[in-house]
């Protein structure tokens, strides 16, 4: 993309601030062979959700899908996820009455996904099914793999690979959201079922007193194991004693809250599920590995 951004010019960025004083710069603009700008920011969860998910290559494709989204005020993981169960639809051998195979989108197919797309503020059948979300059409369409986690659509990361950041999506208050505690970043076999649990309590804890300080996540690149640098900026510009594992406590301190509001929600234990075939459908031949972690394991993630 990087490249591809660079020869074009025009309006393209490889990298830009989302925000005055913004030091990381993760942010883009993507423009298309004209150079004007398609679609702005081109993220990482868009182009697997969007992209490989959908089996789509171009990424001009995928920002196209993007800028749409972007339109509709539609989140793109979702969206992604959406698209996927509707191209899965297709697919089947039976379609619940009312659906025609024709309006569905096609893996592989970028027009096919922009049509269905286009229909959200048309409020079509297919146009409700892409707006209403990843398990509701999963569900109205019949379609028996859905990946969600308390309604929310999952990102980029196989749960079977990376099973810590599978156990945040069961057990982070909020569903299958990453950003709630993303392992990927700890040195550690992201296979191993052993260390899920361990690992995704870590990131929990650390992205929730994050969020509630209004601290950018990609701030954990440079202060995550130095959570010291947070606490002497917090004690210099308030003035305030801070204990040493002040962090700690505030992140659990949100995480006991949102878990006491998904209580009197009337969500349990059962919930904090990963959908089941991830647990039965290996995810590759070369080298098999599904999720693999305790129900008994995530039970006991917020035991103490």
């Amino acid at each position: 993309m990087r490249e591809v951004i660079l020869k074009r010019g025009g309006e393209g960025k490889v990298t830009h601030a989302c925000m005055t004083g913004c030091v990381i710069q993760c942010s883009n603009a993507f423009a298309d062979e004209n150079g004007e700008l398609l679609a702005a920011p081109v993220e990482f969860e868009t182009i697997g959700l969007c992209g490989s998910n959908l089996e789509i290559a171009s990424l001009d494709g995928i920002a196209r899908i993007n800028r749409l989204c972007n339109d509709y005020g539609m989140d793109t993981i979702e969206t992604g996820a959406t698209l996927g169960v509707m191209m899965e639809a297709a697919e089947m051998e039976v379609l619940p009455d009312g659906i025609d195979r024709d309006d569905l989108p096609r893996f592989g197919d970028v027009e096919s996904a922009l049509k269905a797309l286009r229909q959200v503020p048309e409020g079509t059948t297919i146009g409700n099914l892409v707006g209403g979300g990843v398990v509701s059409a999963g569900k109205a369409l019949g379609v028996k793999h859905i990946p969600a986690v308390k309604g929310q659509a999952m990102s980029a990361y196989d749960p079977r690979v990376v099973k810590g950041t599978a156990v945040t999506y069961a057990t982070s208050p909020q569903g299958a959201d990453h950003t709630a505690g993303l392992t990927v970043f700890f040195p550690i076999d992201h296979r191993d079922p052993n260390l899920a649990v361990k690992f995704s309590r870590i990131a929990q804890i650390q992205r929730a007193a994050y969020d509630a300080l209004d601290l950018c996540a990609f701030n954990t690149s440079a202060t995550g194991q130095r959570p010291d640098v947070v606490l002497a900026m917090l004690r210099k510009v308030y003035n305030v004693e801070l204990p040493d594992n002040y962090l700690d406590i505030l992140g659990r301190k949100v995480i006991d809250l949102e878990l006491a509001f998904n209580r009197a929600a009337g969500l349990s234990a059962e919930d904090d599920r990963i959908p089941e075939y991830f647990k039965t459908n290996p995810l590759t031949e070369v080298v098999p590995t599904v999720f693999d972690v305790p129900d008994a394991e995530l039970d006991g993630i917020w035991a103490s």
